[in-house]
C-alpha cells in the first residue's frame, strides 16, 4: 500500500456527504470508468499529538489490512496542512445504521454469520496491534451487491478527539464499552463489547426478544457485553469461536440488501 499526500483526479465531481465524529466526508468522482472515492477529512488541529502519532504508526497496517474481503479498501491516506485524511472505496449499498434506524432486524443466522466474519477481521487486526475503537452499525458498510464490509478500522482514534454532542458520537456511545468513556487506552475487550452490542442491535435490541433465536446466542452476547472487561470473552478469537458454534452456513456467501422503502423489504441471503 502506497501512502499518498494528495489525491488527484481529472475534473472531479465533489459532493459533501456530511459531518460526523471524524470530520467532514466527501464523495469524489472523476468520471466514467473511474473509481468513486469517499474522502474523510478531519478539522485543523483536531487530534492531540499523542493520538496523531499513534494513528500515523497504525495507518500503514490498517491500509494493508483493508484489502481483506470483509473490509472497505483504503485508497490512500496522509496529512496535509495539519489535517489528516483517509480515502476509501465507495460502499454503494449503504450502512447497517439505516437498518437499525428503520426498525428492521436481521434473521438471527445472518447476524451470527456477520459476527463471525467481522470477528475474523478484528482478530487479525488485534494480532497486529490495532484496535478498531468504533465498531457500530454505521461502520458496517455494504457493497453494491450486499457484501458486508467493516469500515473505519482504527479511526476511533480520530473520533475520540471531537465533541460527544454529535449524532455520530451518540451512535458510538450506544454500543461502546463502558471504559471507552473514561480512557483512550483501550484493550481488545473494548472491541469485543462493541461488536457484541452491535450484533444485539441487529437482532432488535438489548433484551431476549427474539423467540426464533437460541438462548445460547443471547448468552454469549451477554458475556461479551459484561460491564467489566475481565468478565468478557478474553479475546476476539474467543468470541469468534463461540459464534462459529452457532454458524451452520459458514461456507456460503452472506449478502444483505437494504430496502429502498420500509423495513419489510429487508433481505439477507446466503
Amino acid at each position: 500500500m502506497t501512502r499518498i499526500q494528495t489525491i488527484e483526479t481529472d475534473s472531479p465531481r465533489i459532493v459533501r456527504l456530511g459531518e460526523g465524529g471524524f470530520g467532514t466526508t466527501y464523495r469524489l468522482s472523476a468520471g466514467p470508468n473511474r473509481p468513486v472515492v469517499v474522502l474523510k477529512l478531519m478539522p485543523h488541529g483536531g487530534l492531540r499529538a499523542r493520538l496523531s502519532a499513534r494513528l500515523e504508526r497504525e495507518l500503514g497496517t490498517i491500509a494493508a489490512l483493508s484489502h481483506h474481503d470483509d473490509m472497505v479498501t483504503i485508497a490512500g491516506w496522509g496529512r496535509r496542512d495539519d489535517r489528516w485524511y483517509v480515502a476509501f472505496e465507495e460502499a454503494a449499498g449503504g450502512s447497517l445504521a439505516r437498518l437499525v434506524a428503520s426498525g428492521a432486524t436481521l434473521e438471527w443466522r445472518s447476524v451470527v454469520r456477520l459476527g463471525v466474519r467481522l470477528a475474523k477481521v478484528l482478530e487479525l487486526a488485534h494480532q497486529l496491534g490495532v484496535l478498531h475503537r468504533d465498531v457500530k452499525p454505521a461502520n458496517i458498510l455494504l457493497s453494491a451487491d450486499g457484501r458486508p464490509m467493516l469500515s473505519d478500522l482504527g479511526l476511533g482514534t480520530l473520533a475520540c478527539s471531537f465533541s460527544l454532542g454529535t449524532a455520530a458520537a451518540a451512535d458510538s456511545l450506544a454500543v461502546a464499552a463502558p471504559e471507552a468513556s473514561r480512557t483512550t487506552r483501550l484493550t481488545p475487550q473494548a472491541d469485543v463489547y462493541a461488536l457484541a452490542a452491535t450484533l444485539r442491535l441487529l437482532l432488535g435490541g438489548r433484551g431476549r426478544s427474539r423467540a426464533d433465536a437460541p438462548d445460547a446466542l443471547f448468552g454469549l452476547l451477554d458475556e461479551a457485553t459484561a460491564r467489566r472487561p475481565q468478565d468478557r470473552h478474553p479475546s476476539m478469537a474467543s468470541l469468534r469461536a463461540d459464534l462459529e458454534l452457532l454458524d451452520d452456513r459458514r461456507r456460503r456467501p452472506l449478502r444483505i440488501v437494504l430496502p429502498a422503502g420500509g423495513a419489510s423489504a429487508l433481505r439477507a441471503a446466503g
